[in-house]
């Protein structure tokens, strides 16, 4: 990886990933692939049965739709990035930023809207669609105004403050994940099974279950920034996030 790209400074140094990197990255990126395909299959499924329902695109089918291709999409260049057939530069780190971003708001808007569909009053619904769109908003912000010159080295400062606030960021997306998580449980079982609607007792266990995986999705994405080359990681964003909507997917099939 030897060009140049905009905004990279002369004193730009390649991290480049070794061969145990690669097949982390490549098993990653295979897991990727394999699980877009189930994603995608399931995705006109439901599709369909939402077209032969209400005769339109649904909100939640458009962001399904859109998670998968933001995925798919920051796959590609993350792994032609680690084989050293994109160079570094601004645009670059710019659209990787910007396909993450929709990865995370997608994927917590499709939460909400399946916890939504529990509230007794829908406005606070459309409430805490955009307290959390606002939150993750800034955070998407930050991390471009942070990340972004981070990965262009364009000083030390940077590095350092990235270092800290990369982990941050996914922390707090972990715990705003299993907030909406456990209180859709809450609710299941409060409003449901408490009161002897026993045919939700397969709805709550199995989302204890599917809420456990797609928690401890977050801790292995946390744990995964702890390689030693510092891009490996962010080809497990497209692996974990297609997992987490694949969870999502069954959850709006039970």
């Amino acid at each position: 990886m030897t060009g140049r790209g905009f905004l990279v400074p002369d004193n730009y140094v390649d991290d480049l990933p070794n061969e145990t990197d690669m097949n982390i990255a490549s098993i990653a990126w295979g897991l990727s692939l394999g699980i877009t395909l189930f994603n995608i299959a399931k995705a006109i499924r439901q599709t369909r049965s939402a077209w032969n329902r209400r005769k339109r695109v649904t909100s939640y089918i458009a962001l399904i739709w859109a998670e998968i291709i933001s995925s798919f999409i920051l796959g590609v260049m993350c792994w032609f990035y680690l084989r050293g057939d994109i160079e570094p530069s601004m645009q670059f780190f710019f659209f990787i930023i910007v396909w993450w971003s929709t990865q995370v708001q997608c994927l917590i808007q499709i939460i909400i809207n399946r916890v939504s569909l529990l509230m007794v009053v829908r406005s606070n619904g459309t409430k805490l669609k955009w307290l959390c769109f606002l939150i993750l908003f800034a955070v998407n912000i930050s991390v471009f105004c942070i990340w972004v010159p981070a990965r262009l080295q364009i000083s030390e400062a940077y590095i350092h403050l990235n270092n800290i606030w990369d982990r941050c960021e996914k922390v707090i997306f972990a715990i705003m994940d299993a907030v909406l998580n456990f209180y859709f449980i809450y609710v299941v079982k409060q409003r449901l099974v408490a009161n002897g609607l026993q045919k939700y007792t397969r709805l709550y266990q199995m989302n204890m279950f599917l809420c456990g995986i797609s928690i401890a999705l977050d801790v292995l994405l946390i744990c995964m920034m702890s390689l030693p080359n510092g891009f490996v990681y962010i080809q497990f964003h497209p692996l974990v996030y297609l997992l987490k909507l694949h969870i999502e997917m069954n959850m709006a099939d039970l």
